[in-house]
């Protein structure tokens, strides 16, 4: 019985601290700057780092169809989230660029654009 709620406590932890950092990830999104989307990113692979060890500590959980497809999903995901990164750093890398030629170093301070940050990999 112990056991069984010490589990259910310890699981229900790690869905919160997921759920927090995805409403993080998505706060800033919707507006942050690339160092704090970044940082929201790192948040959120942090809170799934437990949440994947589980299937090495309860080999049983591998077993199961639903935390197969949960890895896979999540696997998925992070592979997408390399992709639009790449995108993104190739996209400002071509901004920055062509900022700095003619004629863009004059018709750019007109209308507001300037220089971007890349987006640094969460470590």
């Amino acid at each position: 019985m112990q056991t069984v709620q010490t589990f259910a406590t310890h699981e229900k932890a790690i869905l919160d601290r997921v759920t927090d950092a995805r409403a993080a990830l998505t706060s800033a999104t919707s507006g942050g700057s690339v160092a704090e989307r970044g940082a929201a990113e790192k948040q959120l692979d942090s809170a799934l780092a437990p949440l994947l060890a589980l299937g090495q500590s309860y080999p049983q959980l591998n077993s199961s169809a639903n935390f197969l497809d949960l890895q896979r999903n999540l696997a998925d995901t992070e592979d997408k989230l390399a992709f639009a990164r790449q995108y993104y750093n190739d996209s400002v890398a071509t901004l920055n660029r062509l900022l700095t030629t003619i004629p863009w170093m004059f018709v750019a301070p007109l209308t507001k654009v300037g220089e971007k940050e890349y987006y640094q990999t969460p470590r």
